[in-house]
């Protein structure tokens, strides 16, 4: 009897200590790949990491950049001619002839949805005049959005050893696509059609989150899949449940899209989006030099949310980064700084700070009268 009373209290124990421990240590979902994260799109919070910084192959997730930057450049609708060169890029491919002639926009279609490699070297051609100035292009922005772990040899992705990035990286840029209305867009079709000069194509996604039977997700919005042999079965997944989008890379995974979902998931069932700050809240004031006023009110530039779990809140840190003194003039909603959210010294989130208000510049009669003032007392 003692013995079966010591089993029952030591089920007890361990039932307790299970039930105790944070949710981050018990729920953790077991990715079967070489790298993945999960990121919150609104705030950058990384939910989940494994060799998240890890260099690696990342194959078609390269069109991501190639389609910002196209994005970026303005001008959907100009007309592209194809070159020798960029149909007679290899493997996955549009189908693009020399002499053609698509909009910018039909390119786009074709890279993010086909993954064609011939409309991602057409891409390039167009936005920078030479495939080797849009590579240039590339990894000067990886470097002004702080994905330091990323490197382009081509517009792309086919395999080469300079040409990697991280899991980490690729979440980053994604939620730099997700600030573009048009990328945005075209990652969430399940298929479009381009006319061609002989023909209508229809193009379905090859992202089988949006397009597959047993792969589809119901909640997906994007992002980008890709292979090669070296890289294996990559995919930067995105999903939203009530207004929440959730991004997920996973590098590296014989069941790519059954790993991802598997992390979007457990994302939006672990974790509670709690509102953290709301637009406007006035911080402090600051001083303006050569304003017509000697202050302005900094206030928070927007709304805030941040996935936490229960109790989390109360752990969070706020870190004000402000100048002591602007210049004027200044404007209403300029950007002066920022708050930073961090939780056991990581950062979670930042939201921007701004003026609450317009200060003009003084006037130089006003400022020599205010001079002699000052001279005059003084003395």
């Amino acid at each position: 009897m003692k013995l079966n009373c010591h089993r029952v209290l030591s089920l007890v124990i361990f039932i307790l200590y299970i039930l105790l421990l944070p949710v981050s240590a018990v729920a953790q979902p077991r990715i079967n790949g070489q790298a993945a994260v999960l990121m919150d799109l609104d705030s950058g919070r990384v939910l989940y990491a494994m060799n998240v910084h890890q260099r690696l192959p990342q194959a078609s997730t390269t069109k991501i950049t190639t389609a910002i930057l196209a994005i970026k450049g303005g001008d959907l609708d100009r007309k592209v001619h194809i070159s020798v060169g960029a149909a007679a890029t290899g493997e996955s491919s549009m189908g693009l002839r020399n002499g053609e002639v698509l909009r910018l926009r039909d390119l786009l279609y074709g890279m993010l949805l086909l993954s064609g490699n011939d409309a991602a070297v057409a891409t390039a051609e167009a936005v920078a005049g030479s495939e080797k100035e849009f590579v240039k292009m590339m990894n000067d922005y990886a470097a002004e959005v702080g994905a330091e772990d990323t490197h382009y040899t081509n517009p792309h992705g086919l395999h080469s050893p300079d040409h990697y990035s991280s899991a980490y990286d690729l979440a980053l840029l994604a939620r730099e696509g997700f600030k573009l209305p048009e990328f945005r867009r075209i990652i969430a079709l399940p298929e479009a059609e381009v006319k061609r000069q002989s023909r209508t194509q229809l193009m379905k996604n090859i992202n089988r989150l949006l397009t597959g039977d047993e792969e589809y997700y119901s909640f997906a919005n994007g992002v980008k899949s890709g292979y090669t042999t070296p890289a294996g079965n990559c995919l930067v997944s995105s999903a939203a449940k009530n207004g929440w989008t959730l991004v997920a890379v996973v590098l590296n995974a014989r069941d790519v899209y059954g790993e991802s979902k598997k992390l979007l998931e457990w994302g939006f069932n672990t974790f509670n989006r709690t509102p953290v700050l709301q637009p406007g809240k006035f911080i402090r004031d600051i001083k303006v030099e050569g304003g017509r006023k000697d202050l302005v009110a900094v206030v928070t530039g927007g709304t805030l949310s941040v996935p936490l779990l229960d109790g989390e809140k109360k752990e969070l840190e706020q870190r004000v980064v402000l100048p002591d003194t602007v210049t004027a003039p200044v404007e209403e909603g300029e950007w002066l700084g920022e708050i930073r959210l961090f939780m056991d010294d990581t950062r979670v989130a930042t939201v921007d700070l701004v003026a609450g208000s317009t200060v003009k510049r003084r006037s130089l009669l006003t400022s020599i009268w205010q001079s002699l003032i000052a001279i005059l007392t003084f003395h």
